[in-house]
């Protein structure tokens, strides 16, 4: 605002180049671009929040939106809840996962892809967990000829 409230003043005041005028003019109309491009980005912040607070607010009702808490209690009614589960099982589970599209697949690169993604994430959790399904991949990497 500062910087916009400089440059209109400058170009009412004072007695400059018409070169210089609209170089100030074209500075002046970007920052206010600028502003309203920020201006329209808060407003959808504020929406956001707005719908945020509404959708996410404790509902014990059982009527209208589905309150804090839902998805996480419908997972756990279904017996996959992801909430609770421990890194262990969690690595397990990706693991074994991407074992099944890796079998599932033809295409010579994304078997490759599928197995790199595997690789990545077992190291990344360190320990032997998941040892058993890494050992399947790689045979069906070799069996593919592409270990």
């Amino acid at each position: 605002m500062e910087e916009l409230e400089g440059r209109e003043m400058a170009v009412a005041t004072m007695n400059m180049l018409a070169g210089y005028k609209n170089f100030y003019r074209n500075q002046i109309r970007a920052i206010k671009q600028e502003l309203a491009n920020r201006r329209q980005a808060r407003a959808a912040k504020v929406i956001q929040k707005a719908f945020k607070n509404v959708y996410y607010t404790p509902n014990n009702t059982g009527t209208g939106l589905r309150g804090r808490g839902y998805r996480v209690a419908i997972a756990r009614m279904r017996g996959n809840n992801a909430s609770q589960i421990g890194p262990r099982e969690h690595i397990t589970r990706v693991l074994k996962s991407k074992l099944n599209n890796l079998r599932r697949q033809t295409n010579r690169g994304a078997m490759v892809n599928i197995y790199n993604s595997m690789e990545r994430k077992w190291k990344k959790a360190g320990g032997v967990h998941g040892a058993n399904v890494m050992n399947n991949a790689q045979k069906i990497m070799l069996r593919a000829g592409l270990i």
